[in-house]
């Protein structure tokens, strides 16, 4: 019974010193303590997740878009100018000669032709202008016409606008069609221009007055420098020289 207690006793000092040293920092005595400290790690508290800033939470609504230019009222007219810049225009040559003053767009300059970027071209329509020329001043409405870089508008009609200027066709003629040769305005006052267009039918009028009437012929042909005959197209002012200044109030149009 001894022996055999002696033989157990050996085997397990034998079996103790066979058991694989504990790695270096990692004791039983580690573990525990980690397992505690994972306990006490799962009930700390869980950070708040912070509320949005108010300016993030109140996001700015956009802003309504401006009504574009060609949307007409009730009553059926577009304004075309905005009275405080040349928004929905384009100028073809010497830029320097436009500006928007006191609500008005002022053409003094060189040569240069302010076209309007219409959406869709005019073929009916009533056009209104408000001008107003100084003295010896020359200028023109044009319709039925297109853009172009330079040099005198090619396509449509110029309704004429010069009351003192030296060239004798006067305002409300359609320059080389329909020449008037007496001024139905004066300078230095606000007048209003109105062109009416329905089919091969043309009236100009000035202040409400009837100062051109014209029917195009049937079998008229477009001239080579210069059309002239009614089409479809879009708008367009006219800075004739350096010595010339003419104002534009108002541009409206509607179709017809």
């Amino acid at each position: 019974m001894k022996h055999l207690l002696c033989l157990l006793a050996i085997s397990l000092c034998v079996s103790c010193n066979n058991a694989p040293p504990a790695k270096e920092g990692h004791s039983a005595g580690s573990d525990v303590k980690q397992t505690k400290s994972d306990s006490g790690t799962a009930k700390a508290e869980t950070p708040k997740a912070e509320t949005p800033k108010a300016e993030t939470a109140k996001a700015e609504t956009p802003k309504a878009e401006t009504p574009k230019a060609e949307t007409p009222k009730d009553d059926g007219w577009v304004e075309l100018f905005n009275g405080k810049d040349l928004s929905g225009w384009k100028i073809n040559e010497n830029p320097e000669s436009w500006s928007v003053k006191d609500g008005a767009i002022v053409v003094n300059g060189q040569r240069s032709h302010l076209f309007y970027d219409a959406k869709e071209p005019f073929v009916n329509f009533e056009l209104e202008a408000v001008i107003m020329t100084k003295e010896n001043s020359n200028s023109g409405v044009y319709f039925h016409t297109q853009f172009q870089d330079g040099g005198w508008p090619k396509y449509g009609f110029e309704a004429q606008v010069n009351n003192t200027y030296k060239d004798p066709q006067k305002t409300a003629s359609l320059y080389g069609v329909v020449k008037q040769l007496e001024a139905p305005a004066k300078d230095d006052e606000w007048f209003t221009m109105n062109i009416r267009v329905e089919g091969k039918h043309v009236v100009v009028k000035i202040n409400g007055a009837v100062v051109t009437d014209y029917t195009e012929a049937d079998d008229a042909v477009a001239g080579t420098s210069f059309t002239r005959v009614v089409d479809k197209g879009t708008f367009a002012l006219q800075g004739h020289d350096p010595g010339s200044t003419v104002l534009y109030k108002s541009l409206r149009v509607k179709r017809l």
